[in-house]
């Protein structure tokens, strides 16, 4: 990649490994194509070309909603936008302790006020005066992605998006009500032992699971998963050409760049 010149090899993983689920499998379909066409260094198309392309799907890039407020929520949202996504981040924190709109846009990106007022906003899980869920508020989205909580029910958690009516309905409801067609969770183990067991008493948990993933390189026991073909040549070259980066060094288990494994935790912030 030719943005490996400016930006550290540790740090460069560690956007490629928190990228890959909360960014590149969440975005709409439209992003794709547009990034893919945007990236585009065959020649085999001139940069006019190219421009009039993108401007045709560019509507089309969809909406996304981000749940959460910790460290990694706020990152995936820079990197949504980054991407070109209108992106909701949704937070029961108090706004004064969240980065405003403007902080989470891309710098130095060139865009038209009227777009760039557009691209970011930040919401409470309840709106305005007649407390609206946040889902009703914000109308039609194409995608969500929950750092919270898991509504496919892997670690029987549930999040502020949990529905009365179980993961079928939930999912079966989101798409007929607001058109959403993908539901992702990044919630880590780590995250699971806090909400089990409770800050006291999952310290120790969450230190040796982590330890014992940080083995398993070594031992030789992990399995092989290939990331999609085109994740390095749309999301991730994309990130590192704006400068959207996850250093190595602000992991919420601590800096990584020595370690043989990139494991996420958990954050207060969370």
């Amino acid at each position: 990649l030719p943005s490996s010149e400016i930006v550290s090899d540790a740090d460069a993983i560690s956007t490629a490994s928190v990228a890959l689920l909360g960014v590149h499998c969440a975005l709409p379909s439209g992003a794709i194509d547009r990034l893919q066409l945007a990236n585009n260094k065959s020649g085999a198309e001139s940069e006019e070309k190219v421009k009039e392309s993108v401007a045709k799907i560019e509507d089309k890039s969809g909406r996304s909603v981000i749940v959460g407020g910790g460290n990694y929520a706020i990152y995936l949202c820079k990197a949504m936008v980054a991407c070109g996504i209108q992106t909701y981040l949704v937070s029961d924190r108090p706004k004064w302790n969240l980065p405003s709109a403007n902080e989470l846009l891309p710098k130095g990106e060139k865009m038209k006020k009227a777009k760039k007022d557009k691209m970011v906003e930040i919401l409470s899980p309840s709106v305005g005066q007649l407390s609206l869920g946040f889902a009703m508020a914000i109308g039609n989205f194409d995608t969500l992605v929950d750092t919270l909580g898991d509504e496919m029910g892997v670690g029987r958690l549930q999040s502020v998006v949990q529905g009365a009516s179980g993961v079928s309905g939930f999912l079966a409801q989101m798409q007929e009500l607001h058109g959403c067609s993908k539901y992702v969770s990044t919630l880590t183990r780590s995250q699971q032992y806090v909400l089990n067991k409770g800050l006291l008493f999952a310290r120790d948990p969450v230190i040796r699971y982590q330890q014992e993933v940080e083995k398993l390189p070594i031992m030789r026991e992990c399995h092989y998963l290939p990331p999609p073909i085109n994740f390095g040549s749309t999301t991730l070259q994309t990130l590192l050409d704006k400068g959207v980066i996850y250093p190595s060094n602000q992991n919420e288990n601590g800096a990584h760049a020595s370690k043989p494994a990139f494991v996420r935790g958990w954050s207060l912030s969370d």
